[in-house]
């Protein structure tokens, strides 16, 4: 995957600033753009904002799912709820085949005032698009839509606070 988006340079999608809510919507086309071509982060907000799943508080779990398949990507949904559980486990054993690059995911990290370890990605809720697994590190690689934190990282960093993963394989395409 080559194209990396970045939330705060597209602006308002009908009057929601993407800088301050458009982390999903960024997510979602990180992953589309780079499988589908075409997408752009404010395509997918607009087409959220009008199904009633973006604004300014963000987007909600069931518009990335629907976003996801609207974009013809398939996915599974899990919900660990930051509690690094047996549900988590199987998604990162899942990650470990984005090294052939045909599965992605996007993760909701959540900061500590939601139940969060801590506020390392975002003091309240944040959407990253996860695209890569180096197997030599064990580490994945994480596209934060703000730009604060996109690099290869332990998944143990993410663990206690994801709040939702989706993971999307070419396979189910």
């Amino acid at each position: 995957m080559s194209k990396t988006y970045l939330q705060k340079d597209y602006g308002k999608v009908y009057g929601v600033s993407m800088g301050a809510a458009g982390c999903g919507p960024t997510a979602v086309a990180d992953i589309a753009v780079n499988v589908r071509g075409g997408v752009t982060p404010a395509d997918v907000a607009a087409w959220l904002y009008k199904r009633g799943d973006f604004g300014a508080n963000g987007t909600t779990r069931t518009g990335i799912t629907d976003a996801l398949g609207h974009y013809g990507l398939q996915s599974l949904y899990a919900t660990p709820e930051h509690t690094g559980n047996a549900e988590w486990e199987f998604f990162i054993s899942l990650f470990e085949k984005m090294r052939d690059h045909a599965c992605w995911g996007i993760v909701l990290a959540v900061g500590k005032k939601n139940g969060g370890r801590d506020d390392f990605w975002t003091s309240g809720g944040h959407y990253l698009a996860v695209t890569d697994y180096d197997p030599k590190t064990g580490r994945i690689y994480v596209r934060d839509p703000a730009g604060r934190h996109t690099g290869y990282f332990h998944p143990e960093q993410l663990k206690y606070d994801t709040n939702a993963m989706w993971f999307i394989c070419k396979q189910y395409l």
